[in-house]
């Protein structure tokens, strides 16, 4: 009959050794398990720790989910062709300012050169000349408005023939350009070539997500949760674009609204109306001002005014944040240096001539790890 012999430096052998000095050894470990702390506690309680209480800052805050809702105006293309920016994504435009040129291809196999340069340079002199008649119309239309009612002209002064005058003037200039332009490059030009402009003056960003239009309004009447609702999928960006299509917007306005949801916290309060808080993001701190709440699909959600209008906020549309809706500065001491007294309320054990004694505070805010305290002062030695 075959036999099986442990080494004894193997791993079962060792296990069996241990396990033969068990009996001796679970005093030692259920001993250690229960004095450990009770020592730890004497040790605290005879010899106590002690700090300073100094100037600092508590938050609270949370991870959340937003929305920014804005101002914004698309912009389409006048007319058919390729077309490229003249001005990044971010940048900041006036009114009526060129942030992209729609060129059809034809054009671009017919010509050589700085074409380009030269029909951008025509088209905004004609653009400044369909501004003055814009402005010509206009008074035309308020002395026709005047004169209809009743208001008697000025003698000696024929206004509305010298507005005539200027109007036909602009409109002589304007075909000159128009037929020089025609003469010397390509006839009828205008159907290849033209300037996409801004309609307000703003933020001009690349790209539609189809939140555009979309108001709070829109979202209280469908009553369902922002972070559920989607749109299609627009069209991949292509530099071949139909007359019509969209290649980017204006955001305008001096805020925006972000609706957060209200983070998951018992018996957690919203904010004071026109109070302060902040958005986390890359370690810097954006300042937005709470203006309410409301409820969508069952859930609450807060609502911010946002005034930077910083591009790094305007790129985004949903997404995650740390929200601080608190931030607390004063005299700061450890959670655990605080004790409720019945009958006297929070107190500290501050040191005084190496003397312990007892200090009332008032608890402004508190978390896990500090809180911070009234009627107390900076460099009192507590002990906690």
């Amino acid at each position: 009959m075959k036999r099986l012999v442990i080494r004894p430096n193997s791993v079962l052998g060792f296990l069996i050794r241990v396990g033969r000095k068990l009996p001796r050894i679970l005093p030692a470990v259920i001993a250690m398990v229960v004095f450990v702390p009770v020592i730890s506690f004497f040790s605290d309680y005879l010899f106590p720790r002690v700090t300073v209480a100094d100037w600092g800052t508590l938050e609270h805050g949370a991870w959340v989910k937003a929305l920014a809702l804005r101002d914004e105006i698309p912009i389409a293309t006048p007319i058919a062709g390729e077309f490229r920016l003249l001005v990044a994504g971010g940048t900041k435009v006036q009114k009526d300012q060129a942030v992209a040129e729609v060129v059809n291809p034809v054009l671009s196999r017919q010509l050589k050169g700085e074409w380009r340069e030269v029909f951008r340079v025509v088209s905004e002199r004609l653009h400044c000349l369909e501004r003055e008649l814009e402005a010509v119309e206009k008074d035309l239309a308020f002395h026709a408005a005047q004169s209809r009612s009743g208001v008697p002209a000025r003698e000696g002064e024929p206004v509305d023939r010298e507005i005539n005058a200027i109007k036909e003037n602009l409109l002589a200039v304007r075909q000159d350009v128009l037929d020089e332009t025609n003469r010397q490059i390509i006839t009828g030009w205008l159907d290849y070539y033209r300037l996409v402009r801004a309609e307000e003056a703003g933020v001009f960003v690349t790209g539609i997500d189809g939140w555009e239009d979309v108001t709070l309004e829109d979202l209280e009447a469908t009553g369902r949760s922002p972070f559920k609702i989607k749109f299609s999928v627009m069209a991949p960006f292509s530099r071949s674009l139909a007359k019509g299509d969209l290649v980017g917007k204006i955001i305008s306005g001096f805020q925006q609204t972000l609706l957060v949801e209200a983070p998951k916290r018992k018996n957690l309060e919203p904010p004071e109306k026109g109070s302060r808080c902040w958005l986390r993001i890359r370690e810097e701190d954006y300042p937005v001002t709470f203006t309410g709440s409301c409820q969508l699909g069952g859930e609450e959600f807060w609502l911010f005014e946002e005034r930077s209008m910083r591009p790094e906020l305007l790129q985004q549309r949903i997404f995650t944040v740390h929200l601080v809706y608190s931030r607390t500065r004063g005299v700061r001491v450890p959670r655990s240096a605080l004790h409720y007294e019945e009958g006297t309320g929070w107190v500290v054990y501050g040191s005084l001539r190496g003397t312990k004694r007892e200090i009332p505070v008032d608890v402004m805010a508190m978390d896990d790890r500090w809180a911070i305290v009234d009627r107390l002062t900076i460099g009192t030695p507590v002990y906690y």
